[in-house]
């Protein structure tokens, strides 16, 4: 009897054993792939379908990919169990609800599902290949900028249309400023058409900059527009390069008309400091002339750039026109009337400056003091009353009331 019930036991607990192990052994999966550790101490993983003496050729979830033997310090297999992850049991009737409830979340798109770009004539796959590693170990976030562009740089002059493809295409998800520092070392006019993408959509600054720098460095007349563009970028890091690519241009004698092209886009950009800044560096009566004229017509925000760009080369002259703008109620504009008074040594500013003196706007009275000092060639303390008596003894006050 009681062998009986022992089977009778055993038959109905072995199930649920069965059952337990069979569950011990699901919760685990086993995983196999490659690793390929690069030179420059980055690892890509995928499975390894060939290898050669010149090539490794690699499959990853976004395609095939072929690297360099030259690029690879080794190669090793991996193998490791992993944690299967349950699917969540999921309350059909509550999601239902919820879905009713609630609109749908926008979906971001994922950089790695994009499609991959159709190949430039001319660019061997291999190449390709080799440009997509280097942006699969950009995207681990391991190796900076400056290594990137060696590693593009030493791809050849090949690859330029691929990359110049890249930068118009995708500038925001690939490293824009690494491939605009591999092509402005190259300097091929082919890749103008993607730098001139990268300098308006760059991501960061750095991007933007470097991709300026590559088409300066170019310089075809192709590469004029998207520089002249680069004047409207928010980061004065930027549009400086500009600024100093166009100044220097314009002393070889080689830009018609720039200080018209200037003025024409100062008046409707709201970026006005770049222009009025590239027209006082030109050191044109002309460009002088409209800066002059939009000092005494434009709004404050134009004041203000046109105060800016006639202190860049100051011209004495000028000393009676700017000191107007001393007793202005626009701090920023009495400042900059401050500097360029004291750089052009224009005595006829003295009586409002010694007024400034103690300003609320703290800034404005020590501009004040500052333009003092470099007029009269005096060391008095920053002090209305000092500065007052002396004056009143000085024969400069004869000569200008003369």
């Amino acid at each position: 009897m009681k062998t009986v019930l022992g089977a009778i036991l055993a038959i109905l607990v072995a199930p649920g054993a069965a059952l337990v192990a069979q569950e011990s052994r699901d919760q685990f999966q086993t995983i196999r792939f490659h690793r390929v550790h690069l030179r420059n101490g980055n690892v890509i993983d995928g499975t390894l379908l060939s290898l050669t003496d010149d090539m490794a050729t690699l499959r990853l979830p976004s395609g095939e990919m072929s690297i360099k033997r030259g690029m690879i310090e080794k190669i090793e297999f991996i193998k490791m169990r992993s944690l299967l992850e349950r699917a969540p049991i999921v309350d059909k009737k509550k999601e239902e609800k919820k879905t009713d409830d609630q609109p749908a979340a926008p979906t971001t798109p994922k950089r790695d599902n994009q499609a991959p770009l159709p190949t430039p004539g001319g660019v061997p796959a291999n190449l390709r290949d080799q440009a997509d590693a280097i942006i699969e170990t950009w995207k681990t976030g391991k190796s900076s900028d400056r290594t990137l562009a060696k590693d593009f740089l030493n791809l050849g002059s090949d690859v330029v249309p691929y990359l110049s493809l890249l930068l118009e295409e995708r500038p925001k998800d690939v490293p824009c400023a690494a491939i605009a520092a591999a092509l402005k070392e190259m300097g091929d006019a082919r890749a103008i058409r993607g730098l001139s993408v990268a300098v308006k959509q760059g991501e960061g600054n750095e991007d933007r900059r470097q991709a300026l720098l590559a088409l300066i460095r170019i310089g075809t007349p192709e590469t004029d527009q998207a520089i002249l563009g680069a004047m409207e970028d928010p980061s004065s890091t930027v549009w400086k390069e500009a600024k100093d690519y166009l100044i220097e241009k314009n002393r070889k004698g080689s830009f018609d008309d720039l200080v018209d092209v200037l003025t024409r886009a100062m008046a409707r950009s709201d970026n006005k400091v770049a222009y009025a800044m590239t027209l006082g560096g030109l050191g044109d009566p002309n460009a002088r002339k409209e800066l002059l004229y939009m000092l005494g017509s434009g709004d404050d925000a134009g004041k203000r750039a046109a105060m800016q760009g006639l202190s860049v080369r100051p011209v004495a002259e000028d000393g009676a026109e700017v000191s107007r703008y001393l007793n202005v109620r626009d701090e920023m504009l009495k400042r900059e009337a401050c500097l360029f008074v004291g750089k052009v040594k224009y005595a006829g500013a003295v009586p409002e400056l010694i007024q400034i003196l103690g300003d609320e706007d703290a800034g404005a009275s020590q501009n004040a003091y500052w333009a003092l000092k470099e007029i009269t060639g005096e060391k008095l303390a920053a002090d209305r009353v000092l500065w007052q008596a002396w004056y009143e003894a000085s024969n400069l006050k004869k000569d200008l009331q003369k």
